[in-house]
């Protein structure tokens, strides 16, 4: 395989670091977001999200076209938010829709801001992070674990200040449990060594202990989801330590195989996306660092 331009090899080191485009990606859970606005940061973008009369969920660019002030401070109208620096309207789909200090004005009706596709399903709105050639969301289909309702009501959100990968390579690391969480996780009485697995799925991988799996979905219910807070808590502790180089000087052995994994799958992807980008003469649309 030819070796990658520096200039591209930059945009897919920066694209793996902010997030994959043309994904589906949870930004809130559903009770975080009532009538006010709520601003958020996702995918390394500033986002407000709200609910009009019906109760559906809108996402814009948080940032008013007039001034730059963030939306997230204004009032919810329904179908559009209301700047609070000078009251400049801004409609679902990112149509400035009224400029209230002016009897007319060359901003309204033009679009400015940045809208995001939501959807809302097992009390988690999701919205669609497109690229240039792909504005327009795919469909949506979860995987069991997040549309089934016997897994459903795992759903919880946490705050961590760190790269999102150390979270993810988290994931990918089942054995950790038996030391970090040694007092906390149920499972950490048992062997401090294991046979780990990758499997397949339809729309991706499984890295797990042989044999562990069905276990701990059986015993979440009953022991465990008590404990899992303070399992949340200790990852974002050491997770929140670690360097921001951290995985520069990394000395990986047999069960990070799950996460060299997903390294790879998501360095893969972003190769395609940007040269996808670039054969259509489209516009990285990545934030710089």
């Amino acid at each position: 395989m030819p070796s990658q331009t520096p200039a591209a090899e930059a945009a897919i080191e920066r694209l793996v670091n902010h997030g994959l485009r043309n994904f589906w990606y949870p930004i809130a859970p559903s009770w975080m977001v009532h009538r006010a606005p709520v601003g958020l940061t996702r995918l390394s973008e500033r986002i407000v999200v709200w609910r009009d009369a019906q109760g559906t969920a809108h996402a814009l660019e948080d940032r008013c076209p007039h001034r730059g002030a963030r939306l997230s401070l204004g009032w919810n109208l329904g179908d559009r938010i209301a700047c609070w620096y000078h009251g400049v309207e801004t409609a679902a789909d990112g149509t400035v829709a009224r400029v209230p200090a002016a009897a007319t004005s060359a901003l309204e009706g033009q679009r400015c801001v940045k809208s995001y596709p939501c959807v809302e399903r097992n009390g988690a709105i999701f919205a669609w992070f497109g690229d240039a050639r792909h504005p327009e969301p795919a469909r949506l289909d979860l995987p069991e674990e997040l549309a089934s309702s016997e897994w459903s009501s795992f759903l919880c959100t946490a705050h961590w200040r760190c790269h999102y990968g150390y979270a993810i390579d988290n994931v990918m690391d089942p054995m950790h449990g038996a030391y970090l969480h040694a007092i906390s996780h149920s499972m950490a009485r048992g062997d401090k060594s294991a046979v780990m697995r990758i499997a397949g799925t339809p729309t991706g991988l499984m890295f797990e202990k042989v044999a562990q799996r069905d276990v701990w979905r059986f015993l979440y219910r009953t022991r465990l989801e008590g404990l899992h807070w303070d399992v949340l808590e200790q990852d974002r502790m050491v997770l929140e330590s670690m360097a921001a180089d951290a995985r520069d000087h990394e000395l990986l052995y047999q069960h990070d195989s799950g996460l060299s994994r997903v390294r790879r799958v998501l360095r893969h992807k972003a190769e395609a996306q940007i040269a996808a980008l670039a054969s259509a003469g489209a516009r990285d649309e990545v934030p710089a660092e």
